[in-house]
């Protein structure tokens, strides 16, 4: 009897185990900085970093010197969203203007992750144990959300960070990198596929996985950068942490 269970019994005790071996690999290498020899400017492109409890957005500045992301991200992008928005996603932005030429929308929120998540889980309601186990298993396609909003409100989720403009501009090469293309050389954007009309979807490249996460793909963006940051952050937490 015992030898029969003995291999789901086995199965079982890796589970735990490997969910153990992932936090502690994640607290470890949280606690480890890249780029220790950073200092913030005193000036240049103020930054922000979002999270929600699990997915962290960078926010950057609609126009600066650098780029102006009201080209990059353009109307015919955006489309009304296939279902109605629910309320977290509703933004203080006229409907009837055009998102990259509406003056209130002085921010642009970027992020990356998997596709299936991010088009099938509009809230955490919404999360199902299918589109989570697809998520986790580094298969899917990945995309890169886009979303315009006024300056941000300061608030426990939320860190500034002051970039000089050349460590802004490596961090816009990090996110311009993200996009997939066609063969044109244009993104590929998934119109009417975002929360509100303010939102949408574009292509990216990579593979969402338990190693290379949303919030990964953010530290990455900043470790580009050469912020200091932890040496790895699958979480916000750690990533939080450096700007307390």
């Amino acid at each position: 009897m015992f030898r029969r269970w003995r291999v789901p019994l086995a199965l079982l005790a890796v589970v735990p185990a490997s969910i153990a071996m992932y936090a502690l690999c994640a607290l470890c290498l949280g606690l480890v900085s890249v780029n220790t020899g950073y200092s913030p400017p005193a000036q240049g492109v103020t930054i922000y970093l979002r999270h929600n409890g699990i997915h962290t957005d960078l926010l950057l500045p609609a126009a600066t010197p650098q780029i102006d992301w009201r080209r990059e991200f353009r109307a015919a992008d955006f489309a009304p969203p296939l279902q109605a928005a629910h309320p977290p996603f509703r933004l203080a932005l006229a409907a009837e203007i055009p998102p990259d030429r509406n003056p209130v929308a002085t921010f642009v929120a970027i992020g990356w992750g998997d596709r299936g998540f991010y088009f099938d889980t509009p809230t955490w309601a919404d999360l199902t144990p299918p589109v989570a186990v697809m998520a986790l298993s580094g298969v899917g396609d990945s995309v890169v959300h886009v979303e315009y909003l006024p300056t941000p409100a300061p608030g426990p989720r939320l860190r500034s960070l002051t970039l000089s403009p050349a460590a802004y501009a490596r961090l816009v090469s990090h996110v311009q990198a993200a996009f997939a293309r066609d063969a044109a050389g244009a993104r590929i954007a998934y119109a009417g596929r975002g929360y509100t009309l303010h939102d949408t979807f574009y292509a990216a490249r990579g593979h969402f996985s338990p190693l290379t996460t949303c919030n990964e793909w953010v530290r990455g963006a900043l470790a580009d950068a050469g912020v200091r940051v932890p040496m790895w952050a699958p979480l916000p937490y750690a990533l939080f942490r450096q700007f307390e």
